[in-house]
């Protein structure tokens, strides 16, 4: 009997003892304490408030703890997956493509340094001249984007006059080609030696002739670096400049940079609010665009007294670049420390695919050209916004449905241009034949786990 008539049974394992302690063998207190255990490892009854909060705080860790040890965490159940999806076999084949892909820093730099210093002596020369004294430079294409592939043999330099005052026209009804008429310019300003007859319009392959006569006196005392013949409707002077081992193509393309709205064919263009935001839009918005004189087809068609070879075609190389370069919803895909997206590595696959079937097919799939696919491709972040459409871990799924974006184009015959949506891609020059050829042969690559790339 103990207290007021309550009986209570030891343990079988306990000895009396004058203080009480919770007996592990016993659901009530009792004058007891097991034999078998010290008394100091047994937990002290928690008395007070505070004191009962803290004893269930603890035990609350305890369980947390040992679930922990027992049961699979969400965490390492995604990092499972990850790490199976990077493991698949279609990822090691576009991992092990991408890794022939890469090209060396070292190599890089040294065909950089030539370069640029071939440019400065352009620019230095273009500087002394009359009508090029203000040229700037722009830096554009694959290998200034950060997804040039193989060698750093291609590089593209735009140099740009700056057009103040100018009415600029479309001259085709997609919006991709433009006329330039002078606004308030004096007579002795150098722009008037490229005004057509009509005294209105710059004549762009005026100008661009005279821009090539510059190049090529800027280059002709320099043993490593020749001129490539003319190409029509190229909006270029290609320089061929040996280096070591290595052929490097150098582009040096005329500009005219012009700083005012951009044009209303745009308006419905450059979708990319949901992507990287209304601002970033807005802010591109405000910067110049340029115009080089480029072309298609023979050139004699006319339109309002000014032929084709005469007219601009609108350029936006300079935001594509910031584009690629800035490419997360985030801010923060493929910074230092950020997640690592497959964007650019889906580009690099979509333009190797491209080069290698077109060494297979040289006649039927020549024309279709590396700004075709980074058009894809801009169009489809610009529907697949987030950052995790587009994981790394995910690289199969991310280019398999890039192709499909792609082979989708070449079916319907048009593939809209990311800033003039008007203007399609995939126009006339494109015949339905080599549409399908095209798109047939991605659909084997795709199909049968890219054998072009093995």
């Amino acid at each position: 009997m103990t207290g007021r008539g309550r009986t209570h049974a030891t343990s079988p394992d306990c000895d009396q003892m004058s203080s009480p302690r919770m007996c592990p063998a016993h659901t009530g207190r009792c004058k007891a304490t097991c034999s078998r255990v010290k008394a100091s490892s047994l937990p002290e009854v928690p008395r007070t408030g505070r004191e009962r909060a803290r004893f269930k705080s603890k035990e609350r860790g305890r369980a947390t703890s040992a679930e922990r040890a027992t049961s699979p965490m969400k965490k390492t159940e995604h990092t499972s997956k990850r790490k199976n999806a990077t493991c698949s076999p279609l990822n090691k084949v576009l991992m092990e493509t991408l890794d022939k892909l890469k090209i060396k820093k070292q190599l890089r730099s040294e065909a950089t340094a030539v370069v640029n210093e071939i440019v400065e002596n352009i620019i230095k020369h273009m500087r002394t001249t009359e009508c090029f004294y203000n040229v700037k430079k722009r830096s554009t294409g694959s290998q200034y984007e950060n997804v040039k592939i193989s060698q750093p043999d291609e590089f593209d330099v735009m140099l740009t006059v700056p057009v103040q005052s100018v009415i600029v026209q479309p001259f085709d009804v997609e919006g991709a080609f433009y006329t330039v008429a002078l606004k308030g310019y004096p007579r002795k300003h150098p722009l008037n030696n490229f005004v057509q007859e009509d005294g209105r319009s710059i004549s762009a392959s005026a100008m661009l002739e005279q821009f090539r006569t510059h190049v090529i006196k800027a280059v002709k005392h320099m043993a490593d670096v020749k001129v490539e013949r003319k190409k029509r409707g190229c909006p270029a002077v290609t320089l061929q400049i040996e280096e070591k081992d290595l052929l490097i193509g150098l582009d040096v393309v005329l500009g005219l940079e012009v700083r005012s709205c951009w044009p209303l064919h745009t308006q419905d263009g450059f979708r990319v609010e949901e992507w990287l935001g209304a601002k970033t839009r807005r802010d591109f918005t405000f910067e110049p665009f340029f115009l080089v004189p480029k072309y298609e087809g023979a050139g004699n068609e006319q339109m309002d007294g000014v032929c084709a070879k005469d007219a601009w075609r609108i350029s936006f190389s300079h935001v594509e670049k910031s584009i690629l370069k800035n490419h997360s919803q985030l801010k923060t895909c493929c910074k230092t420390g950020g997640t690592q997206c497959c964007r650019r590595q889906c580009l690099k696959l979509l333009k190797y695919l491209l080069v290698q079937l077109k060494e297979k097919y040289p006649k039927e799939l020549s024309k279709f050209s590396s700004y075709q696919a980074k058009t894809a491709l801009f169009h489809a972040c610009s529907v697949r916004v987030s950052d995790k459409d587009w994981e790394m871990s995910n690289l199969g799924d991310c280019f398999q449905q890039l192709l499909g974006d792609f082979v989708a184009y070449l079916r319907a015959g048009h593939l809209p241009n990311f800033f003039v949506p008007t203007h399609n891609l995939l126009g006339s020059r494109y015949n339905q034949r080599s549409r399908n050829l095209l798109a047939k042969c991605i659909e084997f690559e795709q199909n049968n786990m890219f054998p072009i790339f093995r």
